[in-house]
């Protein structure tokens, strides 16, 4: 019985984990690290705030990016401004979600020390979690969607012709 219980315990802990990097800021480096990243801590200012996962990182990447070649882009004060807008309101859905995440951790912590372990309760609080990072990476989707539509098509090929250039 005790294999048993210790099984579920290691299972229970595991799954937050496996499904940690869709979530924002979810933990590692003093930043936070996303397991999918391929290296380690080397976010600049566009990156702090996204814990390294790649969906964050890409839409704070281009924010910066474009809010940086603003003339070059000839991008007008509005479309400035919606662009600053759209990065301050993903910056702060993600410290929402590290607050949760970090809720969720402490309460399955409180649960698995609880006699006899209610792995039905548990259970649902990971479909639960899983689900909240589900729908961060979602967000995260469309919040970039709405950040390209910012851009012109004439101002989106100019900003390709610039990020082609400095990644060289």
């Amino acid at each position: 019985m005790k294999k048993l219980y210790a099984f579920l315990i290691l299972t229970l802990l595991a799954l937050p984990l496996a499904a940690a990097p869709v979530f924002a800021n979810h933990g590692g480096c003093k930043h936070g690290q996303c397991s999918l990243r391929k290296s380690g801590c080397d976010h600049g200012d566009c990156g702090k705030a996204s814990g390294g996962c790649p969906l964050v990182e890409m839409f704070m990447k281009k924010a910066h990016f474009f809010v940086d070649h603003q003339k070059a882009l000839g991008l007008s004060d509005e479309q400035v401004n919606k662009i600053k807008t759209l990065k301050m309101e993903r910056k702060k859905a993600i410290i929402r979600q590290t607050a949760d995440h970090q809720i969720f951790m402490v309460d399955v912590t409180m649960k698995l020390h609880e006699t006899p372990l209610d792995v039905e309760g548990l259970n649902a609080m990971i479909d639960q979690a899983t689900a909240s990072m589900a729908t961060a990476a979602k967000e995260t989707v469309a919040a970039l969607v709405e950040l390209k539509g910012v851009l012109s098509e004439e101002q989106m090929a100019t900003a390709k012709g610039i990020w082609g250039k400095h990644k060289h």
